[in-house]
């Protein structure tokens, strides 16, 4: 079906809430056998992919948002399909017990396939997060590093091929582009709301208590008092989970829980005192 298969592998840094800091690239065609590695001045001086990206060619990755988080934060458009191989081990293998975890490592073990050491994994992980020059031996090092990785999608893609139905793995491919692109974006807020919200939070948040204490009493100024709520549980008979130690369960599972518990039993919704106001 396709003339090209692309195994890809990117090293980058990501701090929270920021974009990607690319460091290198390593790809491999399956066919042909043709391998590329590239440093982060190379692929900055390029405007596309170093390879087709077109519709005879597919891109394989291992949770694909983050190869294409790359793509996009190097300007390049993006593969027309995808096979994300995360996604596709998640289809084989969810409702098991998967004992060496879902990332690329486990995704190898579990079908007996090797790869790196996981310790050895990790060292280079510090190297490549922890920093931004590198020696020339560290780079190469790095390199391999990546290619190792690639070199692990080359042995999972043929033998995960047999159970993966491409249509259905193609739609899902095009998912974690978009799923990128959210990544990229972030989550669009209203910036004026928000001033406004933080600007006057304070009283919005003795509003929401002033509501709660009318019916239930079990603030203390802007404190959640935990014998107030248990004076109230007792008083109205009304049964509650608690911890090993004795206390009172007070984790947002737990009261929405038992709110559902008494509005089954009431056969009403009622409002319910939050101990999580901050």
């Amino acid at each position: 079906m396709f003339r090209e298969l692309w195994c890809c592998d990117f090293e980058f840094q990501a701090d929270p809430g920021e974009r990607s800091w690319v460091i290198c690239m390593v790809a491999q065609e399956l066919i042909s056998g043709r391998h590329i590695r590239m440093w982060r001045n190379e692929l900055l001086a390029l405007r596309r992919a170093p390879f087709d990206t077109g519709a005879d060619s597919v891109l394989v990755a291992y949770y694909a948002s983050a190869e294409l988080g790359c793509f996009l934060e190097l300007g390049w458009p993006l593969p027309t399909n995808v096979i994300d191989l995360f996604a596709e081990h998640r289809v084989e293998t969810n409702g098991q017990k998967v004992p060496c975890g879902n990332d690329l490592l486990g995704a190898l073990a579990i079908r007996g396939l090797a790869h790196i050491d996981a310790g050895e994994k990790e060292v280079m992980r510090q190297l490549v997060m922890g920093q931004r020059q590198w020696t020339e031996a560290e780079r190469r090092s790095i390199l391999q590093y990546c290619a190792s990785d690639v070199a692990g999608l080359i042995a999972l893609l043929p033998v995960m091929m047999v159970n993966i139905d491409l249509p259905r793995a193609k739609l899902r491919g095009r998912f974690m582009a978009s799923v990128a692109g959210m990544e990229r974006n972030g989550i669009p807020i209203d910036a004026e709301l928000h001033r406004r919200l933080v600007a006057y939070w304070e009283p919005i948040k003795q509003d929401l208590i002033n509501e709660v204490n009318q019916h239930f009493g079990v603030y203390e100024g802007g404190t959640f008092k935990q014998a107030r709520f248990a004076e109230y549980l007792r008083a109205n008979g009304i049964p509650w989970p608690r911890l090993p130690s004795g206390a009172l369960a007070l984790d947002d599972t737990t009261f929405d829980e038992q709110a559902r518990a008494l509005d089954s039993r009431s056969g009403a919704r009622t409002g319910r005192p939050r101990s999580c106001l901050y």
